[in-house]
């Protein structure tokens, strides 16, 4: 079960005005749900609001992690690790996998 708590927080004007244009804006509000599944309406509370900036930020940070983690990955592959995954990927198209 989840632990909800309340922070203080610092917040700038900014902020405050991207909390204000996600409240007042579809738009913005369809990004929120698209970026981060939360749904907003303009009669959320800011803390609503706020929640869902973090949780977007959230979302932001671990694709981020995974896209440099792949890449970190990709990078340190050989040219033996290659010649093998070319192998296994044409054994699969032969065997219909």
């Amino acid at each position: 079960m989840a632990v909800m708590t309340r922070k203080s927080v610092p917040i700038s004007r900014d902020d405050a005005a991207d909390v204000e244009r996600l409240r007042r804006f579809a738009l913005y509000r369809e990004a929120a749900k698209a970026v981060a599944g939360v749904e907003l309406s303009e009669n959320s509370s800011e803390a609503e609001v706020l929640h869902a900036l973090i949780t977007a930020g959230r979302h932001a940070l671990h694709e981020q992690v995974m896209v440099t983690g792949y890449g970190a990955l990709a990078a340190a592959q050989t040219d033996e690790d290659r010649a093998i995954a070319r192998e296994v990927t044409s054994r699969a198209r032969l065997l219909g996998d």
